[in-house]
């Protein structure tokens, strides 16, 4: 990890009353002009105001230590809802949501997350099945199935 990755950790680790978190850093741009993109998240989402304040210490310490030029770009903003999760934190706030659940199979379950804990989550969710109904004389009917699935966090 590097020396600037590490203090953005640790600046980010500053706003801990406020239960903000970092997810992501990610750098990018030209030599000339690098990017840096800062993801914070916390328990309860991060406001707009959070985001600026995060990004006015980070640019204090680009500023002075880092590109003393100043030709960099900072953005610091909070994942998006169409983002995968990268911190089991995030769960927290998805809570009472549908929910969608890339298994190790490959294969998708969509439901309502119902629970979080240091174990894993608990996802409620319901499955179409084609089944033989004897009202029906053997033809196929659907009903709903209602499952509840436990999935563990990798340790």
């Amino acid at each position: 990890m590097s020396l600037l990755i590490t203090e953005i950790e640790r600046i980010v680790g500053e706003f801990v009353e406020n239960q903000i978190f970092l997810i992501e850093v990610v750098q990018g741009g030209t030599p000339k002009t690098p990017k840096i993109t800062v993801i914070i998240d916390s328990e309860k989402g991060v406001t707009i105001k959070e985001c600026t304040t995060v990004s006015r210490k980070l640019n204090k310490y680009l500023e002075e230590v880092v590109y003393a030029e100043g030709n960099y770009s900072l953005e610091v903003t909070s994942p998006g809802a169409d983002k995968p999760i990268k911190d089991n934190r995030q769960y927290i706030k998805s809570i009472g949501r549908s929910f969608k659940v890339l298994l190790e199979s490959g294969r998708e379950l969509e439901g309502e997350l119902k629970a979080v804990d240091a174990e894993g989550i608990l996802l409620y969710y319901e499955k179409l099945e084609k089944v033989k109904s004897k009202v029906f004389r053997n033809k196929k009917s659907k009903r709903y199935n209602h499952y509840l699935i436990v999935w563990k966090a990798q340790s």
